[in-house]
């Protein structure tokens, strides 16, 4: 489907979430966790598994329709929780998934991150517009 690049930006952000708080351990993460890009290419093949399956073959899946409480599971318990051996570490890690794979991540207006200073100001930043990988490559750059 045409959403596939738009939950694999998601993915992406929520690694680099991951994947940051490490630099800061013992405040970011309990302990220094072993998250690497093998967990995003595990990931990202467990989100194509469930996406085509969901989607029957169709080029487009409704946001509603996407198994968000299936992929925040597998990414919160096996792929990236299952290395976590603290609660705290756990629940941090939940809130991160709970925030940002909901289907609210498909309007324009959802935001990644608030409380950010932008140009001297508090404000957020958005989820970028669009559906193809290119799309998203030009808004990271």
């Amino acid at each position: 489907p045409n959403e596939r690049a738009r939950l694999y930006f998601l993915l992406a952000w929520f690694h680099a979430i991951v994947q940051e708080r490490l630099r800061y351990s013992p405040l970011g993460w309990a302990k220094h966790y072993e998250f690497t890009e093998s967990d995003l290419r595990v990931a990202c093949d467990t989100l194509d598994t469930w996406i085509e399956t969901t989607a029957m073959g169709r080029t487009n899946l409704p946001p509603e329709k996407v198994p968000w409480k299936a992929i925040r599971t597998l990414l919160s318990d096996c792929i990236y929780g299952g290395k976590i051996d603290n609660a705290f570490d756990q629940r941090l890690l939940k809130s991160f998934l709970e925030k940002l794979f909901v289907p609210a991540s498909f309007e324009s207006d959802f935001s990644l991150a608030t409380g950010v200073n932008v140009g001297g100001q508090a404000g957020s930043i958005k989820m970028p517009e669009g559906i193809r990988r290119d799309q998203f490559l030009t808004w990271v750059e």
